[in-house]
């Protein structure tokens, strides 16, 4: 689909025409190259690299000296004996309900996306 199509006006029609007939592209005359030139990485980026690896390994340390991965079992565990203790009377949920609006929600969300990619296509 051409984008004339969507014009509503005859103005709009004829400026879509007139715009189309006298498009003139602009030459490259080294000019991305000269773009890229002036954006590569400064030393600022490798300072930033090189917090973000002290940082990263100053969080792995931390974690395996307080044992990290031994709270995060006892956290999931106690979780897990907190789920198994409640009784389904106690709860009241309505569990089929919950899930028919999750999956209202999930194929509402597939069908925007698929539209907005298809606009997005088009353009």
């Amino acid at each position: 689909m051409s984008n004339i199509e969507h014009f509503n006006s005859k103005d709009d029609l004829l400026i879509s025409k007139f715009m189309k007939e006298n498009r003139q592209e602009i030459e490259n005359i080294d000019f991305s190259r000269k773009i890229v030139n002036k954006v590569k990485p400064t030393k600022n980026i490798y300072l930033a690299y090189l917090v973000s690896f002290i940082g990263g390994a100053i969080c792995c340390t931390i974690f395996f000296i307080f044992d990290g991965t031994k709270t995060i079992y006892n956290l999931l565990q106690n979780i897990y004996n907190a789920y198994l203790s409640l009784a389904a009377e106690t709860l009241q949920l309505p569990i089929l309900k919950l899930a028919i609006i999750s999956l209202a929600v999930c194929v509402s969300a597939i069908i925007i996306s698929r539209q907005y990619l298809s606009s997005a296509n088009d353009i």
